[in-house]
């Protein structure tokens, strides 16, 4: 396995970790090949330069989120290959080709009583992901084998980050391929696309548990360095989203009919509120409403 380091253009984080995974015929296949600027295509370019030229037999997208898989179709088309992906990811894909997304999400913000000046700064401007049409989708469920692997990469589904997200295991080498499911430097989103899901908390914190039975020794995530310290963060990321979990459940039993908007407010953020920009205010208020939504989906 080689790690790929791929930048970030759009300044939100510096970069993310793609792979190449070598098939025993020589084959590899491209693990979240990143964003679609010429600077990403450069990081994979060089690290299949690197390992020899190798014939491309396939791409894997862990999830649709455009900095992991936004540089999938053109490589998809470059080397004739399928784009091996969960079939929940395929919502993400079609809503970033139309105003779907932008309407869903609207609606939304009107829900969660954000005034309307606030909402039109938070809705911005669309990261559309590029045109998905003419690629082949190949699609894979938890349990299956990587095609083209020779079994040696077994599919797991780790729903929560988004509805469809995907891990790769090499049982044999004791190692898991995460994606944005576990990081080894900062907290996950949970329910972050267009097809979220029922709960995706519910599914984060039960991803995690499967993770822990997994027992890997060592997770190479899709943001950042490969680590060994795989029981100390999976602990470390339950606690912080029960901890989470209960503050919201408090401030509910306190103030039970405020908006969602008001609510935000009153809760502890890694920035005061009041600094949060627009970007990071929608996002805060979509994982609130996933909160609000377990606890709600509990109680059933």
């Amino acid at each position: 396995m080689t790690r790929i380091r791929i930048p970030i253009t759009d300044g939100s984080e510096p970069e993310t970790s793609g792979y190449l995974l070598r098939h025993a015929n020589d084959s590899v296949t491209i693990v979240d090949p990143g964003e679609s600027s010429s600077l990403a295509r450069g990081a994979v370019d060089c690290a299949l330069t690197t390992a020899g030229s190798p014939a491309v037999a396939s791409i894997f997208v862990t999830h649709a989120h455009r900095d992991h898989a936004a540089g999938a179709p053109a490589l998809a088309r470059r080397y004739d290959v399928p784009v091996i992906i969960h079939p929940a990811e395929s919502a993400e894909i079609k809503a970033s080709r139309d105003d779907s997304w932008r309407m869903q999400r609207s609606r939304k913000l009107r829900e969660w009583g954000v005034p309307t000046d606030q909402a039109k700064a938070m809705l911005g401007s669309p990261h559309l992901l590029p045109d998905w049409q003419d690629v082949k989708l190949l699609f894979v469920t938890d349990g299956e084998f990587l095609p083209f692997s020779n079994e040696r990469f077994q599919v797991v589904g780790v729903p929560g980050h988004t509805a469809g997200s995907l891990a790769l295991l090499a049982a044999a080498d004791s190692l898991l391929l995460s994606g944005d499911h576990l990081l080894a430097h900062r907290h996950v989103g949970v329910g972050i696309g267009a097809d979220f899901g029922i709960d995706p908390l519910g599914d984060q914190l039960a991803s995690l548990e499967r993770l822990r039975n997994i027992g890997p020794a060592m997770i190479a995530p899709g943001h950042g360095r490969p680590f060994i310290e795989v029981e100390e963060r999976i602990a470390v990321e339950r606690a912080h989203l029960l901890r989470r979990l209960a503050e919201v459940r408090s401030s509910l039993d306190h103030a039970p009919t405020i908006s969602l908007w008001h609510r935000a407010a009153t809760l502890s953020w890694r920035r005061p509120w009041i600094e949060l920009d627009s970007r990071h205010r929608r996002v805060a208020l979509t994982q609130l409403a996933h909160f609000v939504s377990h606890l709600d989906h509990v109680r059933e």
